[in-house]
């Protein structure tokens, strides 16, 4: 199970890391600072769409399962864990975006992105077989929350020193926007048919049981 979940992650990955190195290069940003930032950020974003399972073109639905009231669902074990998947799964945004953009060095911007991502994920979890649920909003925008907080804790003293120098406010959001539409397209156009590729190969293939 641990090698395919890594297969669908480096299936992403292999085009979005190149395609957003490429983007760095074309903005003309060398700092070597800025390109680790960017490659933990494009790896989580990868990680991000996989585990949510965003749909890719060949696989598009529309079977909608959506929850509107919030924690309404059964409280049970399983309930609360998954509530706490749903903050950590937004952790690490919440912790990167005001590494590597100033405009995110605050709690409203952190909250309002997360939000948008959240909604959007949302959105596109209508066009699969995933539920939508306004719990996963409420939690994903609380683990932004933490994240941006654990960073102002790290960092809030010498943001300027510790994070990646070069960033100015004026391009700080489109820089996001194609990097987080960068996985999504991959997604979308690339993924299925190169993981199909991928395990039709003899390394991953299935092994077949006995009958």
């Amino acid at each position: 199970m641990i090698k395919y979940t890594l297969i669908d992650l480096a299936s992403i990955a292999v085009f979005a890391l190149p395609s957003a190195w490429l983007l760095m290069a074309l903005c003309k940003n060398k700092s070597v600072k800025r390109y680790f930032w960017i490659s933990i950020f494009m790896v989580y974003l990868c990680g991000l769409a996989d585990v949510v399972g965003l749909p890719s073109l060949s696989h598009l639905t529309w079977e909608p399962t959506v929850n509107f009231v919030p924690f309404s669902s059964e409280r049970d074990a399983r309930y609360f864990l998954q509530l706490g998947l749903n903050a950590l799964l937004f952790v690490p945004l919440g912790f990167l975006l005001p590494i590597l953009w100033r405009r995110y060095r605050s709690w409203k911007r952190i909250a309002l992105i997360g939000f948008l991502i959240s909604l959007s994920i949302e959105i596109l979890q209508l066009f699969s077989f995933r539920f939508t649920d306004v719990d996963d909003l409420i939690l994903n925008i609380f683990g932004a929350f933490i994240g941006y907080s654990v960073a102002w804790c790290c960092f809030h003293k010498s943001w300027d020193r510790a994070c990646p120098s070069g960033v100015g406010r004026v391009r700080d959001l489109p820089e996001l926007l194609l990097l987080l539409a960068i996985p999504l397209l991959v997604v979308f156009f690339l993924r299925a048919p190169f993981t199909e590729w991928l395990y039709s190969l003899p390394l991953f293939a299935s092994p077949v049981l006995p009958g």
